[in-house]
């Protein structure tokens, strides 16, 4: 209690110093500009009470922590074009077991959008992590690890009714070195898609994915293949929806495992009462890689609903539900109990932010999540509660 007494009292203090020299340096903020350059230094600080931080069944080991995390937000406009570079680096220190938990995580971002005459264009999206929390949701460890994440979409319209699109999606990750080399895998995937639009703000649409899963020390390396149709559609301007199904084939190079074919899934929809308040939806089910002894993959089905709502011109609340569900398809033993693992996850958010000035804001969160699986020593629950202060020009 004493340490979490002192870690408290270091981040608050922090926070005033921090804040009296920005007050002092900057009465007016201001996007510094030059030409088409534009630059956002920022610093956040977050505070967390963590009532469960390796996120056990039982022995529950609470912590508060602290982040500060320093960045920089640089963009470029030019006319129809844009770029932009994000960085930030998170500094992490917890009041128990700092040895072994505190963190130093970074995020580079990188994005491009090019729109061209008759309506083509092409956006890019990079994004490198070097980070610490769990890697999938069916795992609970904390693991270093490195991932970079790419995306590349063009686009271009042959008709008044046909628009064609090319998206390749690339990530790697590598994980702390004879830790879990298990885990270090490459992902590529290849799809072109074709939208139809038959009706006025409603388009049918076909889409081809195309991938390689490639491990560097494991044997469950594999190909696959998805075909999906769907909908989209604009029912008004404020409400949009899209909804695509089909089918994904897993073909394993090694013949030791077994090949299989999954329904997938996903939807899609963000509704715009007014410019104030929205609600958005996202539904998805496929299968994912597992780790959990014999399972190469678990299927999952996982969705999440936000509602976001403006109390006033400076005050936004925000809630949001969802969750996951996890299904096994080998059999395994777990405390001398034979079955095939199931988990479920609920997860809740609520969360609320005041605008003091443009350079300022405040805001307070609080999450909770619950995982019960038919294997109890995969059950946990985890409270987190938070305060951040954001500062920027």
């Amino acid at each position: 209690m004493f340490k979490l007494k002192k870690s408290m009292k270091s981040f608050f203090g922090a926070f005033l110093i921090s804040a009296m020299v920005f007050v002092s340096s900057s009465v007016r903020a201001e996007t510094l500009k030059l030409g088409p350059f534009q630059f956002r230094p920022y610093v956040k600080f977050r505070g967390i009470v963590d009532d469960n931080i390796y996120l056990q069944s039982e022995d529950k080991q609470e912590s508060f922590i602290t982040e500060i995390s320093p960045g920089l937000d640089l963009k470029i406009l030019l006319k129809t074009h844009f770029l932009g570079l994000g960085c930030h680096f998170d500094l992490i220190k917890y009041s128990e077991e700092e040895e072994k938990n505190d963190a130093k995580k970074q995020n580079i971002t990188l994005l491009a959008d090019f729109n061209f005459p008759d309506k083509a264009y092409l956006k890019l999206r990079s994004v490198f992590r070097e980070t610490a929390d769990p890697p999938i949701v069916e795992l609970t460890e904390r693991v270093e690890h490195k991932d970079t994440d790419i995306q590349a979409k063009i686009g271009f319209r042959t008709s008044k009714k046909v628009v064609c699109e090319l998206q390749t999606v690339y990530n790697s990750y590598a994980y702390e070195e004879g830790y879990s080399d298990e885990y270090d895998r490459n992902e590529l995937c290849i799809s072109p898609v074709v939208f139809f639009q038959f009706l006025p703000r409603t388009s049918v649409l076909g889409e081809i994915n195309y991938g390689t899963i490639d491990y560097v020390t494991r044997s469950n390396s594999s190909g696959f293949f998805r075909l999906k149709v769907g909908l989209r559609k604009e029912v008004t301007p404020r409400f949009s929806l899209t909804i695509k199904a089909g089918i994904e084939s897993r073909d394993y190079e090694e013949e030791i495992f077994d090949d299989f074919s999954a329904v997938v899934f996903n939807v899609e929809m963000i509704e715009n009462f007014s410019e104030y308040s929205s609600l958005s939806l996202f539904i998805e089910s496929k299968p994912c890689e597992s780790f959990y002894l014999n399972n190469t993959y678990f299927d999952s089905t996982h969705g999440f609903l936000k509602f976001r709502q403006n109390l006033s011109h400076k005050v936004i609340g925000s809630i949001g539900l969802g969750g996951y569900s996890n299904k096994y398809p080998q059999i395994t033993t777990e405390n001398n109990i034979s079955q095939k693992r199931a988990d479920s996850i609920l997860e809740g958010t609520v969360g609320l932010d005041y605008k003091v000035q443009e350079w300022v804001s405040l805001g307070v969160g609080l999450r909770y999540r619950k995982r019960d699986s038919n294997f109890d020593s995969y059950d946990y629950d985890n409270t987190q509660s938070s305060f951040n202060v954001s500062l920027a020009f």
